[in-house]
């Protein structure tokens, strides 16, 4: 990535080298990605940290990755039934991007873009898995939020 670049452009970049469709990944109205991320801080973040993962609730799980693969260990720390999730990189912007994304694209993905912070979220909001500046996954499980099923 270079200092144009922006993590949104490299993202798409890395989609379109990959040829994955819109029912693969596909970027969120700006409208629809702000409910996501405030529905998804209120449940999972304390406060209003500057990177969700320094206040999160629950008792996370930390995962090292110490070479730098965290994403190709995702899937195992994803409940077997998802297919699909919200996928939020950390951006410098202040409102983020979401995309909806297939779990089996991600890793692709990624390994295809320079390192970033993400965060992962389960669309029944019951789970969060962040990738940090640290290479470890930090893994969040919640109970079922009522009316959580936002397909």
């Amino acid at each position: 990535m270079t200092d144009r670049d922006s993590i949104e452009d490299e993202i798409g970049r890395a989609v379109s080298a990959l040829k994955l469709t819109s029912s693969h990944w596909e970027r969120c109205s700006e409208e629809k990605a702000r409910e996501i991320v405030r529905e998804a801080k209120e449940r999972f973040v304390e406060g209003n940290p500057r990177s969700w993962w320094l206040a999160l609730k629950g008792d996370p799980d930390v995962h090292s990755h110490p070479d730098g693969n965290g994403m190709r260990a995702l899937r195992g720390h994803i409940p077997p039934m998802d297919m699909d999730c919200w996928f939020i990189p950390e951006t410098e912007e202040e409102e983020l991007p979401v995309y909806d994304v297939r779990i089996d694209a991600i890793a692709d993905v990624l390994g295809k873009c320079s390192y970033f912070v993400y965060y992962l979220v389960g669309k029944r909001l019951d789970w969060l898995i962040v990738e940090n500046d640290h290479n470890d996954l930090v893994v969040v499980r919640l109970p079922l939020a009522p009316n959580a099923d936002r397909t």
